[in-house]
């Protein structure tokens, strides 16, 4: 039976927070790769929770085209909804939308910049990665199912993950599908590791970690962003054997974070076109009209109460999507009836 990882959840509260503070206080996030840092995060659990639950349910023997019947129908359920209401309501209200309705609508939004040569809007900039994620759906389904035994499949995870890790390297693309699958297939990695190889996966974990951090530190220097991909790796592998410990365990399996990693996925849906709203017609009328005379560098550190308000806006308003609009609908996925059931979750869809 596949498991709850509460760390997991952690991690997503991890990636969510990392990535708003890329973009609601960008001159601190640009530091450490914020942005980048949190959606490979998500990326990596993606692929070792889909590819977790997917290898799961052939080892069982479910019927091929049930399993992936199922699959579909859980994701469509999860996701579709309100990424299909927040892109209607752009359409009727948003005029530059229409630019990229298209890509939008059909999950192609990190193509858009390549095909038409124009810059996506700002503010659904962040539509790139869930377009990689539901590219990712489409086909990672049937190489998992359909390819018999458990070694070809291996073999396919590590033909993809350096074939994208090579692409990645020399065109330094980050947002296009081949680009990015070097993260995904770092998460079905671990699955396939933790599935097939157990004692391996569950022994001298914190030594194992260690020598994967030092290895990201090391590749960090030559080549930034796969340095930090290798550590994504490093934090999904501890999380998935609910191996942190001390302030990190208290940190990942607290309450709030929990929760907070449970929504993430309406968090990073809401939170540029909601920063956008807040921003033209309440932040920046009222921060703008302001006498800083008292101190004047807070008048250009307005982060400092954006990151924060902002933050905590885009909490609420998905708290209140989640209770109001996804659960509901989540209560369909009992009548998939699949067992075992799952927690294997989109990255971004917590």
């Amino acid at each position: 039976m596949r498991t709850w990882y509460s760390q997991m959840d952690g991690l997503r509260f991890i990636a969510i927070t990392t990535v708003l503070i890329e973009h609601f206080a960008y001159g601190i996030g640009s530091l450490f790769h914020a942005g980048y840092f949190g959606v490979d995060l998500f990326f990596v659990i993606s692929g070792f929770l889909i590819t977790e639950g997917l290898l799961i349910n052939k080892e069982q023997s479910m019927p091929k085209w049930k399993a992936i019947r199922h699959f579909y129908a859980k994701r469509f359920l999860r996701i579709f909804p309100i990424y299909y209401l927040v892109l209607s309501i752009s359409l009727l209200t948003y005029p530059p939308f229409h630019d990229i309705a298209a890509y939008a609508f059909t999950y192609t939004v990190n193509y858009y910049t390549a095909i038409s040569g124009n810059s996506v809007p700002e503010v659904f900039g962040h539509l790139w990665s869930l377009s990689v994620e539901e590219q990712f759906y489409i086909f990672w389904p049937f190489i998992i199912i359909f390819i018999p035994g458990r070694k070809p499949v291996f073999g396919f995870i590590l033909i993809i993950m350096f074939a994208s890790l090579t692409y990645f390297l020399v065109y330094r693309d980050f947002i296009m599908l081949q680009s990015r699958m070097f993260s995904l297939c770092f998460g079905a990695l671990l699955a396939y590791l933790k599935l097939f190889h157990k004692e391996f996966y569950t022994t001298n974990i914190k030594a194992k970690f260690w020598t994967v951090v030092a290895l990201a530190i090391v590749v960090y220097f030559m080549f930034n962003q796969v340095g930090i991909s290798i550590f994504s790796l490093s934090l999904v592998y501890l999380g998935s054997n609910t191996a942190f410990t001390g302030v990190f365990k208290k940190l990942l399996e607290h309450k709030w974070s929990i929760y907070i990693g449970k929504i993430s996925y309406g968090v990073y849906l809401y939170h540029l076109p909601l920063a956008a709203i807040l921003g033209a017609y309440v932040f920046d009328p009222v921060w703008n009209n302001i006498d800083f005379s008292f101190l004047p560098p807070l008048k250009y550190n307005s982060w400092l109460i954006k990151l924060p308000l902002f933050y905590a806006c885009t909490v609420g308003l998905a708290h209140l999507s989640y209770r109001f609009i996804e659960s509901p609908i989540l209560k369909l996925k009992k009548r998939l009836k699949e067992e075992p059931t799952a927690s294997a979750t989109s990255t971004m869809a917590g």
